[in-house]
């Protein structure tokens, strides 16, 4: 017996019968990493019973997470990783919990994707066969805000060399996410500009606006009244985000993404 409850019987290569231990070791009061524990093991042979106390260590698994997203998740984004427990191999059978994100399982063992629901720190409970084996806690960050970019005929326009007058009809308004941003949750990392509406600027006095509801700007109506010195004032509505799951999230538009300012150059 084994704590008191009957083993099954098993014979060596002798036919000399024993015992058959196995059982999955749980956690315990780790030192170092190891915990000291021990079961009572008890054999009866023609009513002579001979018990030993066996003792054995338990090394405490460790979670290894491989992500993009490091120690800092993503708000409402879809932040994958790959969840491993080297001291287990193939025997991990994983559980995973986070009380402020949500949690969503690949064909893949290990593969995961977490999705925070809040700013509040996640954390995330592993477990192995429904016993619990670590809690690895991650900071949650917004998205950062895209840059917007302005073009014409696929070259960038910025405010220090301005925009030809001439290439008015072919503006286009696009919205690039940060870099890191992109390289880390590429699948949230899709901007689109909504709305928004371009005035002909000359000195202190705005013209009548030209509204627009997408990427492309039919600027024509200014080729006329344009001369150089004067100045495209931008003026943005509404910028989207697509998230992980295909659904649009408004951007917030601080001063710097809603205001943007290019001369015209000649």
């Amino acid at each position: 017996t084994m704590d008191g409850k009957s083993l099954p019987l098993a014979e060596d290569e002798q036919k000399i019968k024993y015992g058959k231990v196995e059982f999955v070791a749980t956690p315990g009061a780790y030192k170092n990493g190891i915990a000291e524990k021990s079961y009572n093991a008890l054999i009866e042979v023609k009513g002579q019973k001979f018990a030993s106390t066996v003792k054995y260590n338990v090394i405490a698994p460790t979670v290894k997470i491989t992500s993009g997203a490091l120690s800092k998740l993503y708000i409402n984004c879809g932040n994958e990783m790959n969840v491993e427990v080297p001291g287990l191999g193939t025997n991990f059978v994983p559980g995973y919990s986070a009380a402020d994100a949500e949690i969503i399982k690949s064909d893949k063992i290990g593969q995961i994707t977490v999705i925070p629901k809040s700013k509040a720190k996640v954390k995330l409970a592993v477990s192995n066969s429904g016993n619990p084996i670590e809690t690895v806690t991650f900071d949650v960050r917004t998205a950062p805000a895209p840059q917007v970019i302005v073009t014409a005929a696929g070259k960038e326009m910025n405010s220090k060399d301005g925009v030809p007058r001439s290439q008015l009809g072919q503006l286009k308004i696009s919205a690039k996410a940060d870099e890191d941003f992109a390289n880390t949750v590429p699948k949230d990392a899709e901007f689109r500009i909504r709305k928004g509406r371009v005035y002909l600027r000359k000195g202190t006095a705005l013209g009548t606006p030209v509204e627009f509801t997408g990427e492309s700007l039919n600027l024509g109506a200014f080729m006329q009244s344009a001369k150089p010195g004067d100045v495209l004032s931008f003026e943005l509505e509404s910028v989207t985000r697509r998230t992980f799951k295909g659904e649009n999230e408004p951007v917030v538009l601080t001063t710097s993404i809603k205001y943007i300012s290019i001369p015209i150059a000649n």
